[in-house]
């Protein structure tokens, strides 16, 4: 509306800055209908010669190629490379339900039965407010796997962390808990991917509710979580950054802590906490920190690689550069 309105007074660059910051949000919220309607308008305003790779165009494409429909449950990224008889027991046991808009899978609070894979269309993931009311932390799109504490706590204690609307007509693949601890238990490497989805949707939940990542639109917290190297957990002190060098990677802690000693000092200069960050400005700018980074017996770290954060960086808009150097 405020793009039509400078539009119509004639300020062309307003106009098309009012239009960008449309398309952000409506490609947040994955709403189609309004992202395409700016990006007509978009196109209008600029000349269509101008359209193609504009940002109103790239995140119409983004957002378009996100909702391209799975044909197949073992295309998933979290069930690619199952073992072929592992898979053929786990098949036996999917089911495909589909969902009106604004139909619920599951709510808040609820005991967690099962596993669930996006095939098509469109899920919300909404969290109640203690204040009352909800709100949608994200959009998940055809691929995404949900429900995993269903298999990563004792049988039966699991509850839903969320609540799970479809916010357009959507297929999705359930799958019981029980055949899925089994596939689990049978490969290890699956295991292992489904544990590390767990800590992937705590990280995204974290980036949602964090009050510097709070303020990046839902695309750019998935390129920083595209930009996770690997997720580690140390029995033991370990050393992950050393003082005096450039690091190739900086960190988020996940559970323990990280301590940061400065050189021939016992005692740790300062504490890095569960849900903190470590390192990002380093990494992105090639500065070399002045304390060596060590973490304590039971850490888990993400690690994000520097060289994937300085493309980010790079392709993003000032403000968003200016938000990942405050992070830690």
């Amino acid at each position: 509306m405020m793009a039509e309105v400078e539009i119509a007074l004639g300020e062309k660059p307003l106009a098309q800055g009012y239009l960008e910051a449309a398309a952000r949000e409506f490609a947040d919220r994955f709403d189609m209908t309004a992202l395409e309607k700016t990006a007509t308008l978009a196109m209008d305003l600029g000349g269509r010669q101008n359209f193609s790779g504009s940002p109103v165009h790239v995140l119409l494409e983004q957002s378009r190629a996100r909702l391209k429909p799975l044909d197949d449950l073992f295309a998933a990224r979290s069930f690619q490379g199952l073992e072929p008889e592992v898979a053929r027991k786990l098949a036996d046991h999917v089911t495909l339900r589909t969902l009106a808009p604004g139909e619920m899978l599951v709510n808040e609070g609820e005991p967690s039965r099962n596993v669930f894979v996006v095939k098509s269309g469109l899920l919300g993931v909404w969290l109640e407010k203690p204040s009352g009311g909800s709100w949608m932390v994200r959009c998940c799109f055809p691929g995404w796997l949900l429900g995993e504490s269903s298999v990563l706590g004792p049988p039966g204690t699991a509850r839903c962390t969320a609540s799970l609307r479809a916010e357009r007509v959507s297929d999705v693949w359930v799958i019981p808990a029980e055949p899925m601890r089994q596939a689990m238990l049978l490969d290890l490497g699956f295991g292992l991917r489904i544990g590390e989805t767990k800590q992937m949707h705590r990280i995204d939940s974290f980036f949602s509710m964090h009050e510097t990542m709070g303020q990046l639109d839902v695309q750019v917290r998935d390129e920083m979580l595209s930009c996770i190297q690997r997720l580690e957990t140390f029995d033991n002190e370990t050393v992950l950054l050393m003082a005096n060098e450039v690091p190739d990677v900086a960190l988020l802690v996940a559970r323990g802590s990280v301590r940061l000693f400065e050189d021939d000092k016992d005692e740790p200069a300062a504490v890095v906490e569960p849900d903190h960050f470590y390192g990002v400005r380093d990494a992105i700018h090639r500065m070399a920190p002045s304390v060596s980074a060590i973490t304590t017996p039971g850490t888990t770290v993400a690690f994000f690689d520097a060289k994937r954060l300085q493309k980010l960086c790079e392709r993003s808009p000032e403000q968003v550069v200016a938000v990942l150097e405050r992070l830690g």
